[in-house]
């Protein structure tokens, strides 16, 4: 898709930077083989959008900012949730929004979390209920508008390879384990940059909200 086919728009979200990137017009249809059952999902609806999320952060204030995208197109546009299409991808920290409570807890994700992310590791540590089980409830509310959930494989091979060598495992186990351990629902794809292509590919809104 050339140049002239897009527009490049770059705007605050909360106060986190979204870089926005509008394609002008879908592709007739997806291409052999890429058929992906989020993408059919949502490439019909009235707006479209790829929420591509990469960092984990306490407040989790990723999801706040996702819901309240869905208000304001409902409150301000008139634009129900079953008119708006919605990816959330997560990769690189963000995986652990994903990830259940079990899972949290036998893979140590907070101490890997928060080894990745200093800025975080104080608020991560210091939580007095599983990181699994309050991300959840978010998850769960989101669905139940009609957002997809993403897990990026690219990330949990990397998560899996680090896991296994602390244990003395084989990798491959372990990332059984993470995928067994996603939230209900959630849809692991071979990389997020390549869904994120495909996403726009068919008229989806990519919108970046950290990392």
């Amino acid at each position: 898709m050339g140049s002239d086919r897009r527009s490049f728009v770059k705007r605050s979200l909360g106060g986190v930077l979204g870089a926005v990137v509008v394609a002008s017009e879908p592709l007739d249809g997806a291409p052999p083989g890429q058929a992906d059952a989020w993408l059919e999902a949502i490439a019909h609806k009235k707006h479209r959008t790829f929420l591509d999320v990469g960092t984990f952060t306490a407040d989790l204030g990723t999801f706040r900012r996702a819901r309240a995208m869905l208000n304001a197109f409902r409150d301000a546009y008139a634009t129900p949730d079953a008119e708006c299409g919605v990816a959330f991808g997560c990769h690189g920290s963000a995986l652990g929004y994903l990830v259940g409570p079990t899972a949290w807890d036998s893979l140590g994700l907070v101490e890997m979390i928060a080894t990745s992310r200093p800025t975080e590791a104080a608020a991560l540590r210091a939580a007095t209920r599983n990181w699994g089980t309050v991300v959840a409830e978010r998850v769960a509310e989101l669905q139940q508008r009609g957002m997809k959930f993403l897990a990026c494989r690219n990330t949990v091979t990397r998560w899996a390879a680090s896991i296994a060598e602390k244990r003395g495992a084989p990798a491959e186990g372990v990332a059984n384990e993470i995928i067994a351990g996603l939230h209900a629902g959630v849809e692991p794809v071979p990389a997020m940059i390549a869904a994120a292509v495909l996403a726009q590919e068919r008229g989806l809104a990519y919108v970046n909200l950290g990392g």
